[in-house]
Protein backbone atom coordinates (compact mmCIF):
# COMPACT_ATOMS: atom_id res chain seq x y z
CA UNK A 1 0.00 0.00 0.00
CA UNK A 2 2.47 2.40 0.64
CA UNK A 3 4.97 1.92 -2.14
CA UNK A 4 1.62 2.91 -4.07
CA UNK A 5 0.62 5.58 -2.14
CA UNK A 6 4.23 6.78 -2.62
CA UNK A 7 4.40 6.57 -6.13
CA UNK A 8 0.99 8.54 -6.57
CA UNK A 9 2.62 11.45 -5.00
CA UNK A 10 5.38 11.31 -7.03
CA UNK A 11 3.69 11.28 -10.47
CA UNK A 12 0.54 13.86 -9.30
CA UNK A 13 2.06 16.68 -7.85
CA UNK A 14 0.06 18.52 -5.21
CA UNK A 15 0.50 22.06 -6.52
CA UNK A 16 -1.46 20.77 -9.93
CA UNK A 17 -4.16 19.23 -8.22
CA UNK A 18 -4.35 21.83 -5.65
CA UNK A 19 -4.49 24.63 -8.44
CA UNK A 20 -7.81 23.10 -9.83
CA UNK A 21 -9.46 24.34 -7.29
CA UNK A 22 -7.38 27.67 -5.73
CA UNK A 23 -5.25 30.15 -7.56
CA UNK A 24 -1.79 29.75 -6.55
CA UNK A 25 0.74 32.31 -6.61
CA UNK A 26 4.38 32.58 -5.46
CA UNK A 27 5.67 33.07 -2.57
CA UNK A 28 9.31 32.59 -2.16
CA UNK A 29 9.62 28.34 -2.48
CA UNK A 30 6.21 28.38 -2.04
CA UNK A 31 2.77 28.74 -3.22
CA UNK A 32 -0.08 30.84 -1.91
CA UNK A 33 -4.03 31.48 -2.48
CA UNK A 34 -6.98 31.57 -0.30
CA UNK A 35 -7.97 28.76 1.67
CA UNK A 36 -10.64 26.60 0.00
CA UNK A 37 -11.86 25.34 3.41
CA UNK A 38 -12.99 28.43 5.26
CA UNK A 39 -13.90 32.09 4.46
CA UNK A 40 -10.72 34.90 4.29
CA UNK A 41 -9.47 37.69 2.11
CA UNK A 42 -5.88 37.63 2.81
CA UNK A 43 -4.32 34.42 1.60
CA UNK A 44 -2.96 32.10 4.48
CA UNK A 45 -3.01 28.86 2.46
CA UNK A 46 0.23 27.42 1.20
CA UNK A 47 1.31 24.49 -0.96
CA UNK A 48 5.38 23.00 -0.67
CA UNK A 49 6.33 22.08 -3.74
CA UNK A 50 9.49 20.23 -2.10
CA UNK A 51 7.71 18.95 0.51
CA UNK A 52 4.34 18.21 -1.45
CA UNK A 53 2.39 19.00 1.26
CA UNK A 54 -0.09 21.79 1.94
CA UNK A 55 -1.47 23.89 5.05
CA UNK A 56 -3.45 26.73 6.06
CA UNK A 57 -1.82 29.24 8.96
CA UNK A 58 -5.70 30.29 9.39
CA UNK A 59 -7.72 27.55 9.89
CA UNK A 60 -4.79 24.99 10.61
CA UNK A 61 -5.56 22.61 8.24
CA UNK A 62 -2.87 20.68 6.47
CA UNK A 63 -1.88 17.14 4.40
CA UNK A 64 -0.55 15.65 1.56
CA UNK A 65 -2.31 15.25 -1.64
CA UNK A 66 -4.47 12.52 -0.19
CA UNK A 67 -5.91 14.80 2.44
CA UNK A 68 -6.41 17.43 0.39
CA UNK A 69 -8.64 15.44 -2.13
CA UNK A 70 -10.62 14.03 0.91
CA UNK A 71 -11.42 16.94 2.21
CA UNK A 72 -11.81 19.14 -0.82
CA UNK A 73 -14.48 16.38 -2.41
CA UNK A 74 -15.76 14.55 0.85
CA UNK A 75 -14.08 11.79 -0.06
CA UNK A 76 -12.97 8.61 2.19
CA UNK A 77 -9.37 7.33 1.76
CA UNK A 78 -10.32 4.87 -0.51
CA UNK A 79 -12.15 6.77 -2.69
CA UNK A 80 -9.45 9.43 -2.79
CA UNK A 81 -7.14 6.74 -3.40
CA UNK A 82 -8.72 5.45 -6.40
CA UNK A 83 -9.20 9.37 -7.44
CA UNK A 84 -5.40 9.80 -7.60
CA UNK A 85 -4.37 6.24 -8.80
CA UNK A 86 -7.09 6.71 -12.00
CA UNK A 87 -4.81 10.32 -12.48
CA UNK A 88 -1.85 8.60 -12.07
CA UNK A 89 -2.56 5.71 -14.39
CA UNK A 90 -1.68 3.17 -11.93
CA UNK A 91 -3.86 0.26 -11.15
CA UNK A 92 -5.19 -0.93 -7.86
CA UNK A 93 -5.79 -4.40 -8.41
CA UNK A 94 -2.79 -5.47 -5.74
CA UNK A 95 -4.69 -3.60 -3.17
CA UNK A 96 -7.74 -6.22 -3.19
CA UNK A 97 -5.64 -7.64 -0.15
CA UNK A 98 -5.39 -4.85 1.54
CA UNK A 99 -8.97 -3.97 2.39
CA UNK A 100 -11.19 -5.87 5.08
CA UNK A 101 -13.90 -7.95 3.54
CA UNK A 102 -16.23 -5.94 4.48
CA UNK A 103 -14.66 -3.18 2.14
CA UNK A 104 -14.06 -5.16 -0.80
CA UNK A 105 -18.20 -5.84 -0.60
CA UNK A 106 -18.99 -2.75 -0.15
CA UNK A 107 -16.99 -1.16 -2.95
CA UNK A 108 -18.12 -3.77 -5.40
CA UNK A 109 -22.02 -2.77 -4.87
CA UNK A 110 -21.41 0.24 -5.10
CA UNK A 111 -19.23 -0.08 -8.59
CA UNK A 112 -21.97 -2.21 -9.85
CA UNK A 113 -24.80 0.02 -9.09
CA UNK A 114 -22.50 2.41 -11.24
CA UNK A 115 -22.53 0.23 -14.17
CA UNK A 116 -26.03 -0.51 -13.65
CA UNK A 117 -27.05 3.15 -13.56
CA UNK A 118 -24.67 3.78 -16.97
CA UNK A 119 -26.87 1.15 -18.28
CA UNK A 120 -29.94 2.43 -17.54
CA UNK A 121 -28.75 5.85 -18.84
CA UNK A 122 -27.86 4.01 -21.87
CA UNK A 123 -31.17 3.01 -22.37
CA UNK A 124 -33.48 5.58 -21.23
CA UNK A 125 -31.13 7.89 -23.84
CA UNK A 126 -31.95 5.97 -26.52
CA UNK A 127 -35.42 6.05 -26.23
CA UNK A 128 -35.91 9.56 -26.19
CA UNK A 129 -33.44 9.60 -29.40
CA UNK A 130 -34.51 6.85 -31.66
CA UNK A 131 -38.26 5.35 -30.35
CA UNK A 132 -41.57 6.03 -31.73
CA UNK A 133 -43.57 6.25 -28.41
CA UNK A 134 -40.60 8.98 -27.40
CA UNK A 135 -41.93 11.65 -29.55
CA UNK A 136 -43.81 13.30 -27.01
CA UNK A 137 -40.97 13.79 -24.83
CA UNK A 138 -39.23 14.98 -28.17
CA UNK A 139 -42.13 17.38 -28.82
CA UNK A 140 -41.29 18.60 -24.63
CA UNK A 141 -37.87 19.00 -25.41
CA UNK A 142 -38.39 21.09 -28.20
CA UNK A 143 -41.08 22.81 -26.64
CA UNK A 144 -38.98 24.39 -23.78
CA UNK A 145 -36.21 25.35 -25.75
CA UNK A 146 -33.65 22.50 -25.24
CA UNK A 147 -31.50 22.31 -28.23
CA UNK A 148 -30.00 18.51 -29.32
CA UNK A 149 -26.41 19.38 -28.13
CA UNK A 150 -27.97 20.26 -25.04
CA UNK A 151 -29.39 16.70 -25.02
CA UNK A 152 -27.03 14.72 -25.41
CA UNK A 153 -24.29 16.84 -23.47
CA UNK A 154 -26.62 15.97 -20.44
CA UNK A 155 -27.91 12.47 -21.78
CA UNK A 156 -31.24 13.22 -21.57
CA UNK A 157 -33.47 10.07 -22.17
CA UNK A 158 -37.12 8.81 -21.92
CA UNK A 159 -38.54 6.36 -20.06
CA UNK A 160 -41.84 4.78 -21.74
CA UNK A 161 -45.11 3.81 -20.47
CA UNK A 162 -44.50 0.25 -20.27
CA UNK A 163 -44.92 -1.10 -17.16
CA UNK A 164 -41.13 -3.42 -17.90
CA UNK A 165 -39.47 -1.94 -20.49
CA UNK A 166 -36.40 -1.01 -18.24
CA UNK A 167 -36.83 -3.81 -16.03
CA UNK A 168 -36.78 -6.61 -19.13
CA UNK A 169 -34.24 -4.32 -20.90
CA UNK A 170 -31.15 -4.52 -17.67
CA UNK A 171 -32.58 -8.14 -16.96
CA UNK A 172 -31.20 -8.79 -20.18
CA UNK A 173 -27.88 -7.47 -19.41
CA UNK A 174 -27.73 -10.08 -16.42
CA UNK A 175 -28.83 -7.58 -13.71
CA UNK A 176 -31.07 -9.12 -11.10
CA UNK A 177 -34.55 -7.78 -10.13
CA UNK A 178 -33.21 -7.30 -6.60
CA UNK A 179 -30.08 -4.94 -8.15
CA UNK A 180 -32.88 -2.79 -9.92
CA UNK A 181 -35.15 -2.08 -6.64
CA UNK A 182 -31.47 -1.87 -4.98
CA UNK A 183 -30.79 0.77 -7.25
CA UNK A 184 -34.09 2.60 -7.15
CA UNK A 185 -34.66 1.75 -11.02
CA UNK A 186 -37.78 -0.41 -10.11
CA UNK A 187 -40.23 -1.24 -7.50
CA UNK A 188 -41.64 -4.75 -6.28
CA UNK A 189 -45.13 -6.12 -7.39
CA UNK A 190 -46.96 -7.22 -4.57
CA UNK A 191 -50.26 -9.21 -4.31
CA UNK A 192 -53.04 -8.60 -1.58
CA UNK A 193 -54.62 -12.25 -2.63
CA UNK A 194 -51.38 -13.67 -1.32
CA UNK A 195 -50.52 -11.87 1.91
CA UNK A 196 -48.53 -9.25 0.23
CA UNK A 197 -45.79 -11.93 -1.84
CA UNK A 198 -44.13 -10.24 -4.32
CA UNK A 199 -44.89 -11.13 -7.87
CA UNK A 200 -41.69 -9.70 -9.93
CA UNK A 201 -40.69 -6.06 -10.08
CA UNK A 202 -41.55 -3.17 -12.79
CA UNK A 203 -40.33 0.20 -13.80
CA UNK A 204 -39.84 2.89 -11.36
CA UNK A 205 -40.25 5.36 -13.81
CA UNK A 206 -42.58 5.24 -16.86
CA UNK A 207 -43.96 7.94 -19.03
CA UNK A 208 -41.33 10.74 -18.03
CA UNK A 209 -38.75 12.54 -18.97
CA UNK A 210 -35.14 11.36 -17.92
CA UNK A 211 -32.43 13.85 -16.51
CA UNK A 212 -29.87 11.85 -15.36
CA UNK A 213 -27.93 12.79 -12.14
CA UNK A 214 -23.98 12.61 -11.51
CA UNK A 215 -21.98 13.28 -8.69
CA UNK A 216 -18.98 15.53 -8.69
CA UNK A 217 -16.55 13.36 -10.82
CA UNK A 218 -19.15 12.61 -13.46
CA UNK A 219 -20.61 9.24 -12.57
CA UNK A 220 -24.53 8.25 -12.55
CA UNK A 221 -26.14 7.86 -9.37
CA UNK A 222 -29.57 8.98 -9.65
CA UNK A 223 -32.28 10.03 -11.89
CA UNK A 224 -34.86 12.16 -12.24
CA UNK A 225 -38.18 11.85 -14.29
CA UNK A 226 -40.75 14.47 -15.15
CA UNK A 227 -44.10 13.85 -15.83
CA UNK A 228 -46.26 14.11 -19.27
CA UNK A 229 -49.48 14.12 -19.46
CA UNK A 230 -51.25 13.75 -16.29
CA UNK A 231 -48.71 11.73 -14.22
CA UNK A 232 -48.23 12.60 -10.73
CA UNK A 233 -46.03 13.61 -9.12
CA UNK A 234 -44.54 16.50 -11.64
CA UNK A 235 -41.14 15.16 -10.48
CA UNK A 236 -40.18 11.84 -9.08
CA UNK A 237 -36.61 11.31 -7.97
CA UNK A 238 -34.42 8.01 -7.49
CA UNK A 239 -35.37 7.45 -4.24
CA UNK A 240 -32.11 7.18 -1.24
CA UNK A 241 -29.68 4.35 -2.63
CA UNK A 242 -26.15 4.06 -1.01
CA UNK A 243 -25.21 6.12 -3.97
CA UNK A 244 -27.86 8.76 -3.94
CA UNK A 245 -28.83 11.08 -1.63
CA UNK A 246 -31.02 14.10 -2.95
CA UNK A 247 -30.30 16.14 0.05
CA UNK A 248 -26.63 16.38 -0.67
CA UNK A 249 -26.89 16.37 -4.47
CA UNK A 250 -26.98 19.61 -6.94
CA UNK A 251 -27.71 18.45 -10.37
CA UNK A 252 -25.25 19.84 -13.23
CA UNK A 253 -22.41 20.13 -10.21
CA UNK A 254 -20.11 17.91 -12.68
CA UNK A 255 -20.62 20.00 -15.67
CA UNK A 256 -20.78 23.22 -13.94
CA UNK A 257 -18.38 22.92 -11.18
CA UNK A 258 -15.34 24.21 -13.42
CA UNK A 259 -17.24 27.51 -14.62
CA UNK A 260 -18.14 28.32 -10.50
CA UNK A 261 -14.63 28.22 -9.99
CA UNK A 262 -13.18 30.44 -12.44
CA UNK A 263 -16.32 32.71 -12.43
CA UNK A 264 -16.16 32.59 -8.50
CA UNK A 265 -20.31 32.45 -8.26
CA UNK A 266 -22.63 29.39 -8.56
CA UNK A 267 -26.04 30.04 -9.41
CA UNK A 268 -29.02 27.65 -7.99
CA UNK A 269 -31.93 27.03 -9.49
CA UNK A 270 -35.18 25.25 -8.68
CA UNK A 271 -35.47 22.70 -11.54
CA UNK A 272 -33.61 20.41 -13.84
CA UNK A 273 -34.63 22.15 -17.23
CA UNK A 274 -34.12 25.89 -15.75
CA UNK A 275 -30.21 24.39 -15.10
CA UNK A 276 -30.10 22.80 -18.77
CA UNK A 277 -31.43 26.32 -20.47
CA UNK A 278 -29.11 28.13 -18.14
CA UNK A 279 -26.12 26.20 -19.04
CA UNK A 280 -26.93 25.98 -22.60
CA UNK A 281 -27.50 29.74 -22.65
CA UNK A 282 -23.64 30.34 -21.32
CA UNK A 283 -24.59 30.43 -17.71
CA UNK A 284 -22.38 27.89 -16.70
CA UNK A 285 -22.16 28.03 -13.35
CA UNK A 286 -25.56 26.98 -12.51
CA UNK A 287 -26.70 23.69 -10.62
CA UNK A 288 -30.21 23.00 -9.35
CA UNK A 289 -31.73 21.26 -6.30
CA UNK A 290 -32.82 17.75 -6.91
CA UNK A 291 -36.01 18.72 -5.57
CA UNK A 292 -35.42 19.36 -1.89
CA UNK A 293 -34.10 22.57 -0.17
CA UNK A 294 -30.84 23.74 0.21
CA UNK A 295 -29.54 22.52 2.46
CA UNK A 296 -26.06 22.58 5.00
CA UNK A 297 -24.65 19.55 2.83
CA UNK A 298 -25.12 21.60 -0.50
CA UNK A 299 -23.49 24.49 1.05
CA UNK A 300 -20.57 22.70 2.06
CA UNK A 301 -19.90 21.32 -0.98
CA UNK A 302 -20.05 24.40 -2.63
CA UNK A 303 -18.00 26.55 -0.33
CA UNK A 304 -15.14 24.47 -1.69
CA UNK A 305 -15.70 25.90 -5.08
CA UNK A 306 -17.06 29.45 -4.63
CA UNK A 307 -17.57 32.24 -1.58
CA UNK A 308 -20.92 33.69 -3.85
CA UNK A 309 -23.82 32.30 -4.51
CA UNK A 310 -26.96 33.39 -6.66
CA UNK A 311 -30.79 31.68 -5.85
CA UNK A 312 -32.88 31.80 -8.76
CA UNK A 313 -35.58 29.75 -7.72
CA UNK A 314 -39.05 30.36 -9.06
CA UNK A 315 -40.93 33.34 -7.46
CA UNK A 316 -44.11 31.78 -6.32
CA UNK A 317 -45.27 30.20 -2.79
CA UNK A 318 -42.76 27.43 -2.89
CA UNK A 319 -39.82 29.31 -4.08
CA UNK A 320 -40.26 32.05 -2.00
CA UNK A 321 -40.00 29.43 1.07
CA UNK A 322 -36.73 27.53 -0.83
CA UNK A 323 -35.26 31.28 -1.17
CA UNK A 324 -35.44 32.05 2.57
CA UNK A 325 -34.11 28.66 3.33
CA UNK A 326 -31.29 28.92 1.26
CA UNK A 327 -30.36 32.30 2.53
CA UNK A 328 -30.14 31.22 5.89
CA UNK A 329 -27.89 28.15 4.95
CA UNK A 330 -25.86 30.57 2.61
CA UNK A 331 -24.89 33.05 5.36
CA UNK A 332 -23.26 30.71 7.14
CA UNK A 333 -20.73 30.07 4.62
CA UNK A 334 -20.62 33.15 1.91
CA UNK A 335 -19.71 36.08 1.66
CA UNK A 336 -22.33 37.50 -0.51
CA UNK A 337 -25.88 36.32 -0.92
CA UNK A 338 -27.99 37.77 -4.25
CA UNK A 339 -31.74 37.20 -3.88
CA UNK A 340 -33.82 37.83 -6.95
CA UNK A 341 -36.63 39.86 -6.57
CA UNK A 342 -39.96 39.20 -8.98
CA UNK A 343 -41.55 42.10 -10.65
Amino acid sequence: MSSIIETIKAKVDIADEVGTVVALAKSGKSLKGLCPFHNERSPSFYVFKDTQSWHCFGCNEGGDIFTFVQKQQNLDFHEALTYLAEKADISLEELGGERTEEEREIGAAKERLRKLNEDALLWFHQMLLRSREGSEARAYVQSRGITSDSVVAFSLGYAGEQWEGLTRYLQGQSYSEQELVTAGLARWRESEDLGGERRGAYDYFRNRLIFPIRDIRGRVIGFGGRALGENKPKYLNTPQTVLFDKGSILYGMDMAKDAIKQIGQVVIVEGYVDAVIAQQYGTKQTVACCGSAITEKHIQQLKKLTKQVTLALDPDAAGTAATEQGIKEALKGFDKTYVPVPL
